[in-house]
């Protein structure tokens, strides 16, 4: 499975993963969207 992330903050409130989900499920694609709250000073660690 393959794992796709928003990253940002505030995130938790998107409804992005619930949309992006239904739809991979729906066209069978074997992936996860989560939403990742990381404060903007440990962004760029988050990202590498």
């Amino acid at each position: 499975m393959d794992l796709l992330a928003l990253l940002g903050h505030p995130v938790l409130h998107s409804a992005s993963p619930a949309m992006h989900n239904a739809a991979a499920s729906e066209l069978g694609l074997n992936y996860q969207y989560v939403a990742q709250d990381i404060a903007p000073e440990l962004l760029a660690d988050a990202i590498t």
